[in-house]
């Protein structure tokens, strides 16, 4: 009889006599190693069996079987041993998945089936959850970064916030650092504020990185008194300021239309000599760039070359932002040029920042050549550029082009953003299609779109412009004041910008465009 085939039958009747004769020849033994591996599937729990059959023999050594379970563990990492040390592990370090711990997949798991819970009820939740799991810092980490999505934001700060009260999370600055960034990110300035007075009252001194965020909050808010607070806030503590502080300062600045302020921060980042400025020049480039002062955009662009730093992507794409808005179309053409000329891909916001200059110079044939143009040369327009296309085949009422665009957001599957909505809803509206402007509507509200005030605002223009019945704009206007949407008023009105063309005339709604 083969000898595999002899062992095989002496274990199988519990008592082996050429067994022992195996413990002494290695060359035996190893022989037969190879072919028992080979039965994947006869391995589940034998090691064990042969174990207690060894046992009952009475023989002194398991030399065959542990030398069979040490080889096929290390093999396959499959065996009843291998598992079940696994098993006493998570017991003692209750890991899953080696990232997630048993602890935070419990409360993970019942707050995702209860997504209508109360504020109350998810402190109870969670207060009954530290009680029954006494979860450590690493547990509620790992559930934070569960819920740190766009999609469950709000649950993420609800658990944020009262992680934080908790004496056993052990929170440091950096925590409410990134609680405070959250807040303002999502425009709860309020919330911001309260967390950083919260951080203070427990003696946690604020570092440079909380009062730049705290001062991003403000920025994002056009609240610049409370940034100019802050600042000296600043000086009082002494910090020494990085050029990450800087850059928020330019863009606070730069957000309520104070470009030159701004550049007295650029000025004095200079002087006080601190590295890695890039960021801070583009901030205020964009400033200048989104007023539309193209010469003071140049000159910012031209100072960071000086300075040392190489026009990148974001440089050129902020330059030309400034000569769109400027509505110079010939200079924008040759920053467009240089930035091919570069060797740098235009990327979405370029494109879009091309075709909205020439929109704005109402230059349809020039824009058609560029589009066909840049397709030719394998460029693909991304949602920035496509949306920009709706609003201005809407204008031009051109319908069945800002149809053909919205479209094909959704065939690319790209993110189609209120502005999007707002301009094909505004398409529709300009034509008189009231009916397909209201399924635009029907959507914004089925998806739970966010709409800001100018988009509203384009919406409401493209009513009062369209063929559309009086009782239907008084309906629309009805809901977008719903939407916290306010009419401009006679002092908005005096300081609007003539540029667009707008004739201004008063409605039980307010002054409307």
């Amino acid at each position: 009889m083969h000898m595999g085939l002899a062992v095989w039958s002496g274990l199988s009747a519990q008592c082996c006599p050429t067994l022992p004769i195996l413990r002494t020849h290695s060359s035996g033994a190893s022989s037969i190693v190879p072919s028992i591996a080979s039965r994947t599937n006869f391995w589940d729990g034998r090691v064990e069996v042969w174990r207690r059959r060894e046992r009952a023999a009475g023989w002194e050594c398991g030399w065959f079987v542990e030398s069979v379970a040490e080889s096929m563990s290390i093999r396959r990492g499959m065996l009843v041993v291998t598992n079940a040390s696994k098993r006493r592990r998570w017991k003692s370090e209750p890991l899953v998945n080696g990232s997630v711990t048993k602890r935070a997949l419990h409360i993970v798991k019942i707050l995702r089936s209860s997504s209508n819970l109360l504020p109350d009820e998810i402190d109870a939740t969670l207060q009954k959850w530290v009680t029954s799991m006494q979860p450590n810092r690493k547990d509620w980490l790992t559930v934070l970064k569960e819920f740190d999505n766009r999609l469950e934001r709000l649950l993420y700060l609800k658990i944020f916030e009262w992680g934080l009260l908790q004496s056993w999370f052990e929170a440091g600055v950096r925590d409410y650092t990134k609680l405070i960034d959250k807040y303002g990110r999502e425009g709860n300035v309020v919330e911001a504020e309260q967390m950083f007075r919260i951080m203070e009252e427990r003696g946690i001194p604020a570092d440079l990185g909380a009062f730049t965020v705290l001062i991003a909050a403000y920025g994002r808010a056009k609240m610049l008194e409370k940034v100019k607070q802050v600042l000296q806030d600043v000086s009082l503590a002494g910090l020494e300021l990085d050029a990450v502080f800087y850059k928020t300062v330019i863009v606070a600045y730069g957000s309520v239309g104070m470009p030159k302020e701004a550049e007295d921060v650029l000025s004095s980042m200079e002087s006080a000599g601190v590295p890695d400025g890039k960021d801070a020049y583009l901030a205020l480039l964009n400033a200048y760039g989104r007023l539309g002062h193209a010469s003071d955009a140049q000159r910012v662009f031209d100072r960071m070359h000086l300075k040392g730093f190489r026009g990148d992507l974001k440089a050129f794409t902020a330059l030309l932002e400034a000569y769109s808005n400027a509505q110079d179309y010939a200079n924008a053409e040759l920053v467009f040029q240089s930035l091919r000329a570069a060797g740098l891909k235009p990327d979405d916001r370029a494109l879009a920042s091309m075709v909205s200059v020439y929109a704005k110079a109402n230059m349809l044939n020039r824009a058609a050549e560029v589009i066909v143009e840049l397709e030719g040369a394998g460029m693909r327009f991304g949602p920035v550029t496509l949306t920009s296309l709706i609003g201005w085949f809407g204008k031009a009422g051109l319908v069945e082009e800002a149809k053909h665009c919205f479209q094909e957001l959704k065939r690319k599957r790209l993110p189609i953003s209120g502005k999007a909505y707002a301009n094909m809803f505004a398409a529709y509206a300009r034509a008189g299609e009231l009916e397909t402007a209201g399924s635009i509507w029907a959507s914004i509200e089925e998806a739970g779109i966010e709409l800001d005030h100018r988009e509203c605002a384009v919406m409401a223009e493209a009513l009062l412009a369209g063929k559309v019945h009086e009782q239907s704009v008084e309906i629309f206007f009805e809901a977008l004041q719903a939407r916290g949407w306010k009419s401009l008023t006679a002092v908005e009105v005096a300081v609007a910008d003539r540029s667009r063309g707008c004739y201004f005339h008063e409605s039980k709604h307010g002054m409307v465009c």
